[in-house]
This record gives C-alpha cells, sequence and structure tokens, in this order.
C-alpha cells in the first residue's frame, strides 16, 4: 500500500489523476486521507447555523414491493426502510469516497484478490449483544448462498462465491476473491445495498418487527403500506449522532401523490426526485434543490441471439436514431448528460479517455438507412420495445419509436407495470424480450456496473450478449492497480461496447432530491442512498 500511495501521488502530481480520483482511488485502497498530505487535502466542510438536536423527519418512500430486508431487496422502498437501522462495512461519501464505518480500515493483497478489513470495536446490536465478526461472515455466506435466492448474486457475480468469507479473529474479516478486484470496498458499500451487515442469529422476514441493526435509528412500527417509524438509538457507537428525535418513512403509492404531500407541508426529504412529473417542485421557494452529477441511466438491451439484432449493423442503426441531446432537453430539462453507449460515465474515476477518445454517436439517418441495407434489412424492419410504466420511461419510449421511424424501423410500443415487466421466477419479462429497456440505478464504479448486465453468464444479461475479448480485457481491468494502464483497458471496453452495442445508452441522469428548508446536514448525492445520521431539522 505505501508503494501504491506513493503511485497514486506520482500521478496526481503530474496532472494525470485529479484530486476527487486520487481521493475515491486512496479511499479504496484502504489509504488514510489524511496521510496523503496538506498537499492534496479535503474540502472543508460546509458552514452553516448552529445544530439544532430534536424533530421528526418525515422521508418520502415508494412502497414497498414486499416485506423489507436487505437479503432479497428488488426496490427503493425496501432499502429506504431498513437503512436508518442496518449499517455497512463502509459508506459512500457525496464525493464517493468511502467512509469507514462497520470497519476501521481494509487493506488487499499485492494481486489484490485477498481483502482484509478490521472491524469496529465496542458497536453493539439494537437488542445490546456485541457485533462480532461472526455476523460479518454469516451476512456475506447468506448473501452468496445460492440456496437463499438473494438478489446479491448479480453483485457478486464471478467476484466473491459462497464459502470464501473468512473469520481471521473477532475484529477482522477476509474475503478472498475469485479474481483480483480492485473496487472491492464498493461491493460492501452501500452501493450493494443488500450488503447491509445482519446478525448472524438473523431469521429470514424478521427485519420489520424491529429493534434490528447497529445503525443511529431503531425501527419501532411497520405498518404494510403506510408508514415505518423509528427512534434514536441511544447507544450508537458514533457518540453525539444522531440529531434527530425521530423519523418516519412514509409510503406513496405514485409520484404525484407523494408531489401533493410535499407541496402540502407533509413530507421534509423527497430522495429521488422524478424528472417528470415534479416540475412544480423544482421553483417553490419552500424547498431546496439537491442536484448532483450521477450514473442512472436506461439500458435499451437488444437480444444479440435472435433476428434482426443478431447483426450489430441493425443494433448501430437503432442507437443513431436517437437525438440525444434533445432527449437531455426534453425528458430532464439539462439534468442529465449524454452517454455514448457505453458504461464509463464520466462520474466515474478512470474513465476520462474511454469519454475523450470514442467519438461521439449522433443522430444520422442517411448511416442508420445504409446499415440497415448492408445487414439485409433495406426495406425496414417491424420490432416491439417493451418496458415499464415507470419515471421518464414511457416518453422515452414514444421517443424512440418516433426517432426510429424515418429511417425504417417501426417500432411498436409495450408498456407494462414494473412488477409485470421484472416478474420473478422463471416469468421475467425483462430479461427474455427481443426489445427492452430498463432502469438503472448508479453504481459505485463502472466495474460495479458492468458484472451484473455485460459479462459472459451475468445474471442479468438482457441483451443475452458474450464476447470473450471483452471478458479477458473486463477481467484485466478489475486487476490492474497502475493508473495509466487501467485509464487504457477502459477505453478498449469501452470501445467494445460502443461497436457492439448489446445496449444502448443514450443518456446519464443528474441526482436531484428535494427538502424542505428545516433539513441540513442532507448530501447531495449518492443518490438511492440516504445517510441520516448528521441530518437536523432547523
Amino acid at each position: 500500500m505505501d508503494e501504491y500511495r506513493h503511485h497514486l501521488l506520482e500521478e496526481f502530481r503530474a496532472g494525470r489523476l485529479s484530486r476527487r480520483a486520487l481521493l475515491v482511488r486512496a479511499s479504496l485502497a484502504g489509504i488514510s486521507l489524511a496521510s496523503l498530505g496538506t498537499e492534496v487535502g479535503r474540502a472543508a466542510a460546509p458552514g452553516g447555523s448552529k445544530i439544532k438536536r430534536g424533530g421528526t423527519l418525515r422521508l418520502a418512500s415508494q412502497i414497498p414491493s414486499a416485506n423489507p430486508q436487505p437479503i432479497t431487496a428488488s426496490n427503493a422502498g425496501e432499502v429506504f426502510t431498513f437503512q436508518p437501522s442496518l449499517e455497512y462495512l463502509c459508506y459512500p461519501r457525496a464525493d464517493w469516497t468511502l467512509d469507514p464505518r462497520l470497519a476501521t480500515s481494509w487493506k488487499a493483497d499485492p494481486t489484490p484478490k485477498t481483502w482484509s478489513f478490521v472491524l469496529r470495536q465496542g458497536v453493539r446490536w439494537h437488542d445490546g449483544s456485541a457485533f462480532t465478526a461472526d455476523d460479518v461472515v454469516a451476512t456475506f455466506e447468506r448473501l452468496l448462498n445460492p440456496q437463499v435466492g438473494s438478489s446479491a448474486g448479480s453483485v457478486y457475480h464471478g467476484v466473491l462465491s459462497y464459502g470464501n468469507v473468512e473469520k481471521v479473529s473477532a475484529s477482522e474479516v477476509r474475503f478472498h476473491l475469485d479474481t483480483p478486484f480492485v473496487d472491492f470496498p464498493y461491493l460492501v458499500s452501500a452501493f450493494a445495498y443488500q450488503s447491509a451487515i445482519l446478525p448472524a442469529r438473523y431469521e429470514m422476514g424478521s427485519f420489520t418487527k424491529g429493534g434490528i441493526g447497529t445503525g443511529a435509528f431503531i425501527l419501532k412500527q411497520y405498518v404494510p403500506q403506510q408508514f415505518a417509524t423509528y427512534i434514536p438509538n441511544p447507544h450508537y457507537w458514533d457518540q453525539g449522532l444522531p440529531y434527530l428525535d425521530g423519523l418516519k418513512v412514509i409510503y406513496y403509492g405514485d409520484e404525484s401523490s407523494t408531489v401533493l404531500a410535499v407541496q402540502a407541508g407533509d413530507i421534509d426529504v423527497y430522495p429521488v426526485l422524478p424528472l417528470k412529473g415534479a416540475e412544480s417542485l423544482l421553483h417553490s421557494r419552500n424547498l431546496t434543490i439537491l442536484e448532483h452529477p450521477s450514473a442512472d441511466y436506461r439500458s435499451v438491451h437488444m437480444r444479440v441471439d435472435m433476428p434482426p439484432f443478431n447483426d450489430s449493423r441493425v443494433r448501430q442503426a437503432v442507437m443513431l436514431c436517437i437525438d440525444r441531446e434533445a432527449l437531455v432537453k426534453s425528458l430532464f430539462g439539462g439534468a442529465a448528460t449524454v452517454a455514448n453507449d457505453h458504461s464509463f460515465a464520466p462520474v466515474y474515476v478512470d474513465t476520462e479517455l474511454a469519454n475523450r477518445d470514442i467519438p461521439q454517436r449522433k443522430q444520422d439517418y442517411a448511416k442508420a438507412k445504409s446499415l440497415l441495407a448492408a445487414a439485409g434489412h433495406k426495406d425496414g424492419i417491424n420490432v416491439t420495445l417493451t418496458t415499464e410504466n415507470l419515471l421518464e420511461m414511457p416518453q422515452y419510449a414514444v421517443a424512440i419509436k418516433a426517432y426510429c421511424e424515418p429511417a425504417g424501423i417501426n417500432v411498436n410500443l409495450n408498456i407494462m407495470p414494473s412488477a409485470q415487466y421484472y416478474g420473478s421466477g422463471s416469468n421475467q419479462p425483462w430479461l427474455v424480450v427481443p426489445f427492452g429497456m430498463t432502469d438503472w440505478a448508479a453504481r459505485g464504479t463502472a466495474s460495479q456496473a458492468i458484472i451484473p448486465e455485460f459479462p459472459t453468464g451475468a445474471a442479468w444479461n438482457s441483451a443475452h450478449w458474450s464476447d470473450a475479448a471483452f471478458d479477458k480485457l473486463f477481467a484485466a481491468y478489475n486487476g490492474e492497480l497502475d493508473h495509466q494502464k487501467r485509464q487504457q483497458l477502459a477505453l478498449e471496453l469501452a470501445r467494445i461496447q460502443h461497436e457492439e452495442v448489446p445496449v444502448g445508452i443514450a443518456y446519464w441522469i443528474s441526482a436531484r432530491r428535494a427538502t424542505s428548508k428545516a433539513v441540513h446536514g442532507l448530501a447531495a448525492a449518492p443518490d438511492n442512498f440516504l445517510d441520516l445520521r448528521g441530518v437536523w431539522l432547523a
């Protein structure tokens, strides 16, 4: 780690590594940010009024799709319900560096294939029992056990397998990875929401009974479809926190109901502001709008094993029809950035070359028609785009239909309720339809975003894509510590995605959340995750 710290500082001093990238890389490697020296420093905490204790924060949430628990969680309502009470080994800050939580430090071997985490001492569960390494091992073995059926399978695919989490001592655990993985700490942070630590003795489905967790808030009551209430943890390990006297998560069945509740003053925090349907909130004098670049995106997948999308020229033609700049304006009012059909969002570190050296794909009907003709479809094609009725996705689907028509691509729309689109068991339309569009939340790193969707055999590979060259480069990228080599590997991976286009990615969505003027101490990012420990009400 001393050598790696030296490497990072040299890259920073030479101007090849931004300050933010240096801080992110150092925190991932478990290098103390203070040890980087005064030339790097950290931004000063924002000033403001003197902190006031007390009050109950009211948080809006969608209705959980099931009895909330992290092991099988599938929607934001479940996540917002369990995250106030449960904690992670580390937690992403607003700049996407990692803050030690239930782990105080971590480090990898030189490969980096083995990661060791030192656990915080003196932490107690809400029932008063001691937190130990047994709880961490049990949590991850539960997630990785194929018999349990956790949704975490998509997170750890090809990285960490069942039986490979070791208790070294009461205060240390070791993860033996399937492959070297530089970004592994992100996979035990809130960016992998399933990895919230549960007691070793945890019984499936018991979280909503209350009193389970090490976090700053203790769940006292859960009323399905209505609300959940919490009280502060009087024995929380981070002394002085939380500032609030209580927390109430209120569930709403649709976005319009949530917007009305915010306008009426019944809600203090609307954590993920939709970019369609909530325009009236953006200019309210009673609200503060927090905005931050993110890596949320919509995946337009085209099954490479079925005609007509088994020809990459057809897939390219579809994405050449899209007017990306117009979409950013019409769907988001500018609160998004144009993407280029690869996974390396500008918000991730190590992606500068990928976003600089690949020509931006733009609307080009002449080229789209030429590619279709070369693929044997000079008279055009008829396809059905299947997606969900969520956020801006129906409007995006309508836009795709209109954009594609001049090129001879006739798109029929099949817009389904989200629960039907994702389904369950052997009936999951989003994974089998030839042409589909899916919402993806931001991950901590490009590697984490790629794992579930693109490698051969990935759990959520809706395009049914397999590329041996991509798989080999991806393995090299995940194990590479050298900044310049990692940049080059990212560029090569992005080029393959851009050319093959198993999935079209037209834009990256900025994160926005709305709060009342009384709310202080809430970070603007990352979206979908709320650290409420330091929030207070004026």
